[in-house]
């Protein structure tokens, strides 16, 4: 019998789960560093990544000299490059003239958005501004169901409160 490695029981998957952790608890891009030098570096289905060359890989993103698919998606660490640079293209702060300037300069910003239900949910995006106190975020294409609403209109104030 041959199991998808590593098997869903292994003590490897377990460090897998805890890097993963990790990773998500990063704040900024030191305390992601940190924690990427701390691990020594990611496995991913094919080939190991080293912590100096993901964290090169992230600098060259933040650069504006690769795009985002140079990330390996590994232990959520596209996803947690994807939601600091949201965060470092709105100087963490998400105000209107911040959320401007990042628009205009053709910024995707991603943001977490609160559900009818209460639910915190990854995958949105800002869309435009609606006026000087809110702005339309929309699901992401890739993580869109159909039987969800897929925009919202939702206040700074707000934004900051969940992404801030």
């Amino acid at each position: 019998m041959k199991f998808e490695s590593p098997h869903p029981f292994s003590p490897e998957r377990e460090v897998g789960i805890e890097k993963k952790e990790n990773i998500n608890k990063a704040n900024n891009f030191s305390e992601l560093y940190k924690i990427l030098e701390e691990i020594g570096g990611l496995q991913s289905s094919d080939i190991f990544y080293d912590s100096n060359d993901l964290i090169d890989r992230i600098e060259k993103v933040r650069e504006g000299k690769f795009g985002i698919n140079v990330i390996t998606r590994t232990e959520g660490l596209r996803k947690k490059v994807e939601e600091l640079l949201s965060k470092e293209n709105v100087d963490g702060k998400f105000t209107f003239e911040n959320i401007k300037k990042a628009l205009q300069r053709g910024e995707k910003i991603k943001v977490k958005v609160k559900r009818r239900k209460g639910q915190i949910e990854d995958g949105w995006r800002i869309d435009y501004i609606v006026d000087e106190n809110s702005c339309m975020v929309i699901k992401d294409e890739y993580e869109y169901k159909k039987e969800e609403s897929a925009s919202k209109i939702i206040s700074f104030e707000e934004l900051q409160e969940l992404n801030g």
